[in-house]
């Protein structure tokens, strides 16, 4: 579940981390309800943009620990839950006052096909870019 978001293009400690780049930051909360570690992948939380598909990118989670923890990849324990800081990479035109976000919610089978079911929920991020 999405606990909050923010639209900025500051790192926690207020530097502008990239000319003409944003990012849109996401605390959720997570919970592996299987019987199997379980790894997160970046392509079963995605936003869009039109029809544009958007991926978390791992790599810019640390510079958002004011926030939350950033998922980097690790394994989640069966039963367990956490929250984690999920970031995504926008340039300028990408920039809007709310987002779509589709997450992986289960895995079926029809006739030999796997079919895919996703979650969809709207997102008004909180605005705190800082004007170069």
């Amino acid at each position: 579940s999405v606990k909050e978001s923010y639209l900025t293009n500051v790192d926690y400690r207020g530097t502008i981390i990239a000319q003409d780049k944003y990012y849109l930051a996401i605390k959720m909360g997570i919970e592996n309800r299987s019987y199997y570690e379980a790894v997160i992948d970046r392509g079963d939380f995605r936003i869009y943009i039109g029809d544009d598909p958007i991926y978390p990118t791992f790599d810019k989670g640390p510079r958002f620990v004011d926030i939350g923890k950033p998922y980097r990849g690790e394994k989640i324990a069966p039963g367990k839950s956490d929250e984690y800081v999920f970031v995504y990479e926008l340039t300028n035109k990408q920039l809007k006052t709310n987002y779509q976000m589709r997450i992986l919610n289960e895995l079926s089978e029809d006739n030999g096909n796997l079919k895919k079911t996703y979650k969809k929920i709207n997102l008004r991020p909180n605005n705190v870019i800082k004007k170069s």
